[in-house]
């Protein structure tokens, strides 16, 4: 059988802001990466996300507190721990600052109907 090579470690390190984008593309390539294995086991899915995952965001995942067992989705570990690393990654909204932004966009000179109705979609 032929080996996938992992996937590398999550960057923790460079341009912080960004984290929640790269921490969704990261998850998402694991889950890639174990259909791709055919690991199917919720222990050993666990174990490898909080392998491949790296030294730092490990650091990060153990200092974090548990997840209320209140929520049903959260039936499995390798979905507690997602829900663990997602819920510290990615941003907080502010929703009057985000109201804000959408209410002072304005269609550029140079810019379409349909480009301006793309970025305000983004904005949303």
């Amino acid at each position: 059988m032929n080996m996938l090579p992992s996937i590398p470690p999550l960057d923790m390190r460079s341009d912080i802001g960004n984290i929640g984008e790269r921490w969704a593309k990261w998850i998402q390539r694991l889950e890639n990466y174990l259909v791709a294995t055919n690991i199917v086991d919720e222990n050993r899915k666990t174990a490898i996300l909080l392998h491949l995952i790296g030294e730092d965001a490990y650091d990060t995942y153990m200092s974090l507190p548990e997840i209320p067992e209140s929520d049903p989705s959260l039936t499995s570990p390798f979905e507690i721990a997602k829900q663990k690393l997602k819920a510290y990654f990615e941003p907080k909204v502010n929703i009057d600052f985000e109201t804000f932004r959408f209410r002072d966009a304005k269609q550029m000179s140079d810019e379409t109907i349909d480009q301006y109705y793309t970025r305000l979609l983004k904005l949303k």
